[in-house]
């Protein structure tokens, strides 16, 4: 494919970055036709962590949990050219607006570099204010996952991430989901370092959400509140291996 894009004018290229672009907002994976680091961040961490998305005129935060936990979401992809671990701009960061930041790190490439959610105070602290534009930089540095109060989210994220590739939301993935086979939990252990042993409780293969009771229940209404834009219910049960099942 690199080869072939070497061969292209200016003017195709430019032609095909914007039809990538309008794909992934046919798809729902970009909210706008924007660089797509901050909407794909944003997507994968509300997906891995079943938050509620907020709607796009919300300032402040970007998603909230189940316990009313306000998350401001960011992204950051480092390239050749620039291995700036600087997030976008906090504004008005002493009010305390969001509980916690969701911080992720895509390689040049794409591919997953690391997630993680810092509490407030820690943002606060480590974060500098530039009066010139009267704004708060914080950089998701290595030492950032090892400090206490920080969660690591990487494998909850990849996971997430890989199961893009597996969304029906639309009539133009219908041939996607005539190819769909397989234990989904099955193939978030081949993604991630993510494992569901016999005797543990049940967990989602998409997210971090831990079954309460015996075995799987609750996992229908679960799912259909949170995945059922990834694969329909009767057919992420259908291809349930008896392993996973437990």
């Amino acid at each position: 494919m690199l080869s072939e894009l070497r061969t292209q004018r200016v003017t195709e290229l430019l032609r095909s970055y914007a039809e990538i672009i309008q794909e992934l907002t046919k798809r729902e994976i970009c909210r706008s036709t924007n660089n797509p680091v901050a909407d794909i961040a944003e997507l994968i961490v509300v997906r891995a962590l079943g938050l509620t998305q907020a709607k796009r005129s919300m300032k402040g935060y970007d998603a909230v949990d189940a316990a009313g936990k306000r998350y401001e979401i960011k992204g950051r992809r480092i390239t050749a050219h620039n291995g700036s671990r600087m997030l976008s701009a906090i504004r008005d960061c002493e009010s305390a607006h969001f509980d916690y930041l969701a911080g992720v790190l895509f390689n040049e490439d794409f591919s997953l570099r690391g997630a993680c959610l810092v509490p407030f105070n820690i943002v606060l602290d480590r974060s500098t204010y530039r009066k010139h534009t009267n704004a708060h930089i914080f950089e998701l540095k290595d030492e950032l996952w090892h400090m206490t109060g920080v969660v690591d989210v990487t494998c909850q994220v990849a996971s997430a991430f890989a199961a893009l590739d597996l969304a029906i939301e639309s009539a133009s993935n219908s041939k996607l989901a005539a190819t769909l086979s397989g234990c989904l939990w099955c193939e978030t252990e081949k993604q991630s370092s993510r494992r569901l042993e016999l005797g543990e409780r049940r967990e989602c293969p998409l997210c971090v959400h831990v079954f309460k009771g015996h075995g799987w229940d609750g996992v229908d209404a679960h799912w259909r509140s949170k995945h059922e834009y990834y694969l329909p219910y009767e057919d992420f049960w259908k291809r349930l291996c008896r392993r996973h099942r437990g």
